[in-house]
């Protein structure tokens, strides 16, 4: 039996015992959430207890194996289930979601007509991710992404997968892209001098953002410029600032203080985008979300933000902004550009 807390934090580090004739008990837990995990040879069991100042008595663990979800993976434009050498070049893993303390990083190679079977635990949720094609891939697969991955009718590259019912186990298609989209650009500030050291990020429309690495982050250079690439095509939106909470981005309500204040954009495949002009467009000032704004600049057209929609000089005036979930956490100079 393994006891992880889901706080790192937590005074209570990880703790293990040996449950061979059933019981098991953990002494001395500080108030957290936990997960438990219990291991016999091939069978494994998880669960998640909430300890508060209370003990937990009576806590019952089912153990149950891992069973095999049929999938095949193909580049796009190929023919699915035919022998495709460059596929020997393709990994990706399989995570649990959330995460769970003590189980395996399975990572999973297709033979060459494409096939693989993923082993999960009934009744929880998955995820296919982290693709990584080798270095000595030829070079147009080298930045290949997750073009598609579907059970069924059910969207798996957005959504995850769980077996009820292992009687009743669909089989995934796996649609690897090769044509990714590159965005690049310049940050400038207020007096149309490069931005560096500027966080920019690229948000993935709504229905994406379920997950931690749909979303992108670079860092300018000295001279403002940035590049992210292998962009999945889609809709994005894009953000910059001097100074953020690393990860703030993942709190719903975060996001929805600054969404408005984001540039909509759409990736094509290939590297083809929409040139972004004038970002100065229809940013209205709103109290408490003002800061050291900077605007992004796709084609070396001048643009600036202005905190007021009725003034034509930019606001210079810091203010913080509090950020749900951390008292006393505080977030300085948002730049989100619009």
């Amino acid at each position: 039996m393994t006891l992880v807390p889901s706080d790192p934090g937590l005074s209570t580090s990880t703790r293990r015992v040996d449950a061979v004739s059933g019981p098991f008990d953990f002494p001395n837990i500080f108030p957290g959430i936990y997960t438990l995990v219990a291991r016999s040879n091939e069978l494994v069991g998880i669960t998640q207890v909430n300890m508060r100042d209370d003990d937990l008595d009576r806590i019952v663990v089912g153990l149950s194996s891992y069973v095999s979800v049929p999938t095949r993976v193909s580049f796009e434009n190929r023919t699915p289930g035919e022998n495709d050498p460059d596929l020997e070049f393709v990994n990706m893993q399989l995570l649990a979601s959330p995460p769970f303390p003590g189980g395996p990083a399975d990572v999973y190679e297709p033979f060459p007509n494409g096939f693989l079977a993923f082993q999960v635990l009934m009744r929880e949720n998955y995820r296919i991710t982290n693709l990584r094609i080798e270095e000595e891939a030829p070079e147009k697969y080298r930045n290949a992404y997750f073009k598609s991955i579907r059970m069924g009718d059910r969207d798996v590259l957005n959504e995850g997968f769980r077996v009820e019912d292992a009687e009743k186990i669909g089989s995934i298609e796996i649609v690897l892209g090769t044509h990714p989209g590159i965005l690049s650009g310049t940050v400038v500030n207020e007096k149309q001098k490069p931005g560096a050291n500027v966080n920019v990020l690229l948000v993935p429309d709504a229905g994406r953002r379920r997950w931690a690495d749909t979303y992108r982050s670079v860092t300018t250079d000295l001279g403002g410029r940035y590049t992210i690439d292998r962009i999945a095509p889609g809709d994005y939106i894009v953000f910059s600032w001097e100074e953020v909470e690393e990860g703030a981005w993942m709190d719903p309500e975060f996001m929805k203080k600054y969404e408005n204040r984001g540039k909509r954009i759409h990736i094509n495949e290939g590297g083809q985008t929409t040139p972004l002009l004038n970002l100065a467009n229809n940013v209205g000032g709103e109290a408490g979300l003002t800061g050291r704004f900077r605007s992004i600049n796709f084609d070396d057209t001048a643009s600036w933000i202005t905190a007021d929609p009725n003034s034509s000089a930019p606001s210079r005036t810091p203010r913080r902004v509090q950020r749900r979930g951390g008292a006393g956490k505080t977030t300085r100079g948002v730049l989100p550009v619009r």
